[in-house]
């Protein structure tokens, strides 16, 4: 037989009428308290006197079995009234109510004559609490019976939860609980989109939501980016506008190196749009359209030869600024008409004709004139013209004597060494320079071309200009000179073939470098920030890429992230300076310390990422932690849920074999499945 009692929290109050009757003389009593502690015993007596109904206790022993079976009855009876004083429910209340005059009171969100119908929708579907008629849904979970997935953290206010607990954000925030700002257009798939909502671009892309094509280096802040193309500002050029720009782009006629043009043969000019004059006129002259127009005193297409006084009257040859003047002509200029044999210094010339001095005669005054006439005592043989000559005439003459610079036999010359002519009055050039020019003075004046004491060598172009060495024709240029005519200064090792040579430089093709390009040349030279060796830059310290233009990273990121303008922008997952630590979710929302990546949370909080408010000792394993509230189980109250709210009373009765007048009944409280049950024992005295 079982019977049931109903225990009130912490303290058990009974209070009970006073019954007249044997059945409750003993137990119920008005107004008594009883406390009850888990495992502390409860003891109640109740004594039933069973008196057979005989004339007296000694007419016959007590223990025949037909006076016992109303003894029997009437216990029954006892223990019936009992079970309706101290209460009996069905089924307990099934722990969800109270138990009252043998009737179930149902806690709130509970229902039916024993409390087992839950009154809240859909009995919460398994996935919650009822509580006060109100579904405390698990996590995951939410509606009025929780029938619904939950979205993380209610989508941050930021978004609305759809079906399977999917967010769906707002316009400017994503991630699975809305929680982070969105990126314009999400970068466009070109790019990557980090706090703040700002888009890190992958190379070649830029803008805020990374749909431009990004131009090299940025146009270097000198053009403007246009699809992906540099549009460079005036006086810039080249992919990405590093490069100084040429004026008119040297018209096509020369290489434009820093912003200077190397012009071409022939061309000149910062533009390379005028023609050049050869030898640029020897700084003797002006250069007109290619031409030079030599100053006062120089002469030649390339103004390097002297000019002679009114270019010699053309009656005579210019050699080295002095006239070499025709036969019959004289004067600094041939302007002036000569006499015969410059009258043999016996006289002076007067327009062409000698006036000689006292004693000699003659048209070249060669002749020696008879004192007074031979005093008429005689006669002066005087020659008649004709080639006669001698005391009486009787000799062939020789054009002007031959100057005395030979002898007359027969009426000719013949020249003393180093003079030649009819007359022997011209100097006799060697080798009659080798028919290869004039001689002029004895002084060859060789053709264009040859060379020479006796222009027996063949020319160099400008003489080698002082700079070199004529052989054959060709100059053998001293060190440091170079060029057909030895003009140009030479480069070191002639530049080694990779690169043009101007005024003794070198001005290397792209991809070398050094004094003669013999080194490989490093993209932007490194941009100043380090070394070139062997064509690879070898950054200075918080610099790096193939031309060291990029700042640097802490530890390259520790390889968990992205190096922009010298600041990591870490993976997703990690975080700090050099991205070597591990992030914890939302960064444990300012509500502990991130350790290793994982929150290690302040108190009063809890959950991965700290956004849940912590219940006082975890609700000692009694109930469910909802925002920071314990939802204790059914039989434990308090903040933690260590108070013990209610005690099911379970009465059972085993009849004894032999009857008793006495019963002493026993209740122990002990805690069993987060339920108190208090265990009656039934004591026969």
């Amino acid at each position: 037989m079982m019977h049931h009692l109903r225990l009130q929290p912490r303290t058990i109050q009974r209070a009970v009428a006073s019954q007249h009757n044997s059945a409750c003389s003993s137990l119920c009593f008005t107004g008594k308290e009883l406390n009850l502690a888990p495992g502390s015993p409860l003891v109640l007596t109740h004594k039933i006197k069973l008196v057979p109904s005989g004339s007296g206790s000694g007419a016959r022993p007590c223990g025949c079995e037909a006076d016992f079976v109303p003894l029997r009855e009437r216990r029954e009876r006892e223990v019936s009234a009992l079970r309706e004083k101290c209460g009996g429910c069905p089924n307990e209340c099934s722990d969800q109510g109270r138990c009252v005059d043998g009737k179930c009171v149902c806690f709130p969100g509970f229902r039916g004559p024993d409390c087992s119908q839950s009154s809240c929708p859909g009995n919460c579907n398994n996935n919650g609490k009822c509580v006060d008629g109100h579904c405390v849904c698990n996590p995951n979970f939410t509606g009025p019976d929780c029938l619904q997935r939950a979205c993380t953290d209610s989508c941050n206010n930021q978004g609305r939860c759809v079906e399977e607990g999917h967010c769906v954000c707002n316009p400017g925030f994503t991630g699975p609980d809305c929680s982070q700002k969105a990126c314009p257009s999400n970068c466009n798939n070109q790019g990557r989109c980090v706090e703040e909502g700002h888009c890190v671009c992958n190379p070649g892309f830029t803008g805020p939501d990374c749909s431009q094509k990004a131009c090299p280096s940025n146009c270097n802040n000198q053009g403007r980016c246009v699809e992906g193309h540099c549009v460079c500002d005036p006086n810039f050029t080249g992919p990405d506008c590093s490069q100084r720009a040429c004026l008119d782009n040297c018209n096509n006629q020369g290489r434009c190196v820093d912003g200077r043009c190397v012009c071409k043969r022939g061309f000149t000019g910062p533009s390379c749009s005028d023609k050049s004059c050869p030898g640029n006129c020897n700084d003797r002259g002006l250069c007109v359209n290619g031409q030079c127009v030599c100053s006062p005193g120089f002469t030649g297409p390339d103004c390097s030869k002297k000019a002679c006084p009114n270019n010699c009257n053309d009656r005579g040859r210019c050699v080295n600024g002095k006239c070499a003047c025709s036969s019959g002509f004289t004067g600094f200029d041939c302007s002036e008409i000569s006499c015969p044999g410059n009258c043999n210094k016996r006289g002076h010339c007067v327009n062409g004709q000698c006036v000689c001095n006292p004693g000699f005669t003659g048209p070249d005054c060669s002749k020696r004139a008879c004192l007074d006439n031979c005093s008429s005592r005689g006669k002066c043989c005087v020659c008649n013209d004709g080639g006669f000559t001698g005391a009486d005439c009787s000799q062939i003459a020789c054009p002007r004597n031959c100057n005395k610079r030979g002898r007359c036999i027969n009426g000719q010359c013949i020249c003393n060494d180093g003079f030649t002519g009819l007359d022997c009055s011209e100097k006799r050039c060697p080798n009659d320079c080798n028919n290869n020019g004039r001689c002029v003075n004895g002084k060859c004046v060789c053709d264009r071309s040859f060379t020479g004491g006796d222009c027996s060598e063949i020319a160099c172009p400008g003489n080698c200009n002082q700079r070199g060495r004529c052989i054959n024709g060709q100059c053998v240029c001293d060190d440091g000179f170079t060029g057909l005519d030895c003009l140009e200064k030479r480069c070191p090792n002639d530049c080694n073939s990779r690169g043009k040579c101007v005024n003794g430089k070198c001005e290397c093709d792209s991809s070398f470098t050094g004094a003669d390009c013999s080194e490989i040349a490093c993209p932007g030279n490194c941009n100043q920030r380090g070394r070139c060796i062997n064509g690879q830059c070898v950054c200075d310290d918080g610099f790096t890429g193939l031309d060291c233009s990029e700042k640097q990273c802490p530890n390259d990121c520790t390889n968990h992230g992205r190096c922009v303008n010298g600041k990591c922008v870490c993976d997703s997952g990690f975080t700090t300076d050099d991205c070597s630590e591990k992030t914890c979710p939302r960064n444990c929302r300012n509500r502990g310390r991130c350790v290793n990546g994982q929150c290690v949370c302040d108190d009063g909080f809890t959950g991965t990422d700290c956004s849940e408010k912590a219940c006082l000792n975890n609700c000692s394993n009694h109930g469910m932690c909802v925002n920071g509230k314990c939802v204790c189980n059914v039989g434990f109250a308090g903040p933690d849920c260590t108070d013990i709210t209610e005690t099911s009373v379970t009465l059972a009765w085993t009849p004894p074999p032999v009857q008793y007048e006495t019963y002493h009944i026993t209740f122990t409280s002990q805690v069993h499945m987060s339920r108190v049950h208090v265990i009656l024992q039934l004591a026969l005295f």
